[in-house]
């Protein structure tokens, strides 16, 4: 699943901003298509447990208790 800087920011529970600084200075795995930054959302996953990033528990409830569909 491909993931927009916004939609990783939701997951990190950070600004979209600090998504892409961790795209530079970082190499949170991320590519560019027809000019939009997209994130796979196991890479995304699996880089945040190597570099201990916390994801928000929003993303683990299920949606009808108000998690988000990441």
């Amino acid at each position: 699943m491909k993931l927009t800087a916004s939609d990783a920011g939701a997951l990190f529970d950070v600004d979209e901003s600090t998504v892409y600084r961790w795209i530079e200075e970082r190499a949170l795995p991320a590519e560019r298509i027809a000019g939009r930054t997209l994130l796979n959302r196991a890479a995304v996953l699996e880089w945040a447990t190597e570099n201990r990033v916390a994801i928000s528990e929003r993303v683990f409830r299920p949606a009808e208790a108000g998690g988000e569909r990441l």
